[in-house]
C-alpha cells in the first residue's frame, strides 16, 4: 500500500488539456510563443477564487480609484485573467505550474491578450460546467424548448456571448448527428 509521501508525489493528469495559439497571447510580451502550446485546465477552490477576487479588486483600484464604469471594466478583466492564473496547469500535473507561465498570477497581466484571457477563461467556465454535478443536464424536452426558443426569438438581438454560445452549441450537435 502507498504511504501518503507516495500519493502526494505521483503527477495528477489535469481533467482537460487545451492549446492555446500565438494570438492569445500579447504581442509586446517578450515570451510570447511562436508556436501553439498545450495546458492543462485544473478546477479552482474557493480560496483561490477568493484570491482572485480580491487581486481583481486591487488592480481595479490602482487603476481607477473613482469608480464607476472604468473600475467595473478594469475589475471584470483582472478577475478574468486571475481566475485564468489560478486554472491554467501543467499539461501533465495540475500541481505544476504551466511552462510558460510559471508565476502566472503575476504574469497573466502582461502575458496574455485581451480577447485571449477571455478565450482561456471560456474555456476554463466550460470545463467547471462540464464536470459539475450541480448543473443540470438537458433532456429531449429541454431540446424541444430550446428549439421552439430559437425559432420565437430574434438571434440578431442577443449578446456576442450568448450568440458564440449558440453557434457553438450549434456546431457541436452538428458534429453528434453525423
Amino acid at each position: 500500500m502507498a504511504n501518503f509521501a507516495q500519493l502526494t508525489s505521483e503527477p495528477r493528469a489535469p481533467g482537460k488539456t487545451i492549446l492555446l495559439e500565438p494570438w492569445v497571447f500579447a504581442d509586446e510580451w517578450a515570451s510570447r510563443p511562436k508556436e501553439t502550446i498545450c495546458v492543462g485546465l485544473r478546477l479552482v477552490s474557493e480560496a483561490d477564487k477568493n484570491k482572485a477576487r480580491a487581486e481583481a479588486e486591487k488592480i481595479a483600484s490602482e487603476y481607477h480609484p473613482n469608480g464607476g464604469d472604468p473600475w467595473v471594466e478594469a475589475y471584470e478583466g483582472a478577475l478574468i485573467r486571475q481566475v485564468v492564473a489560478h486554472g491554467i496547469c501543467d499539461p501533465n500535473d495540475v500541481s505544476k505550474p504551466c511552462h510558460l507561465l510559471r508565476y502566472a498570477e503575476e504574469e497573466v497581466r502582461i502575458a496574455l491578450s485581451t480577447p485571449g484571457a477571455e478565450h482561456v477563461f471560456e474555456q476554463h467556465r466550460r470545463y467547471e460546467v462540464e464536470t459539475s454535478a450541480i448543473e443540470p443536464l438537458a433532456d429531449n424536452d429541454d431540446a424541444a424548448e430550446l428549439a421552439a426558443l430559437l425559432t420565437s426569438t430574434d438571434i440578431e438581438k442577443a449578446s456576442a456571448g450568448l450568440r458564440r454560445s449558440i453557434h457553438n452549441v450549434l456546431t457541436r450537435l452538428a458534429a453528434l448527428s453525423g
